[in-house]
């Protein structure tokens, strides 16, 4: 089975950068690897992430409140409630964000839900046998 993960690693991470996940258990293992193997948990699970997708209809909102506010701030009248977005306006507002999205490089990540659990003593024999050399 494939994976959809587009980084792996642990959920408290600040940076992913994993794209495989034994470069995840590595990292994860060599930063507590002291030269001794009884130091090492019994198993490892890196997690998979993917990027976030933003919600288009919360910034579809976000870009109509702006802008209208800002119409209305030096043309509405000042006594009036404000300019509520019409179906034309809301519909050009999709096709701004929907573009807009398209060439936007999302950087946040979340879990997908993805794991991967390896024996911590098998994964580094088969993976990193150096370590006990």
């Amino acid at each position: 089975m494939g994976h959809t993960a587009v980084y792996w690693g642990q959920p408290d991470d600040e940076r992913l950068s994993h794209e495989h996940p034994d470069d995840a258990i590595e990292e994860y293992l060599s930063a507590i690897y002291d030269g001794a193997s009884d130091m090492f948990p019994e198993e490892v699970i890196v997690y998979g992430f993917k990027r976030m997708e933003p919600d288009t209809e919360a910034c579809v909102d976000a870009v109509l409140d702006c802008l209208l506010d800002r119409l209305d701030e030096d043309f509405a009248d000042p006594e009036g409630d404000g300019t509520k977005p019409t179906e034309a306006m809301k519909a050009h507002a999709r096709t701004f964000v929907s573009n807009i999205l398209d060439e936007y490089s999302v950087w946040a990540c979340e879990l997908n839900g993805e794991h991967i659990a390896v024996k911590t003593q098998q994964w580094i024999e088969e993976n990193c046998p150096h370590w006990f050399e």
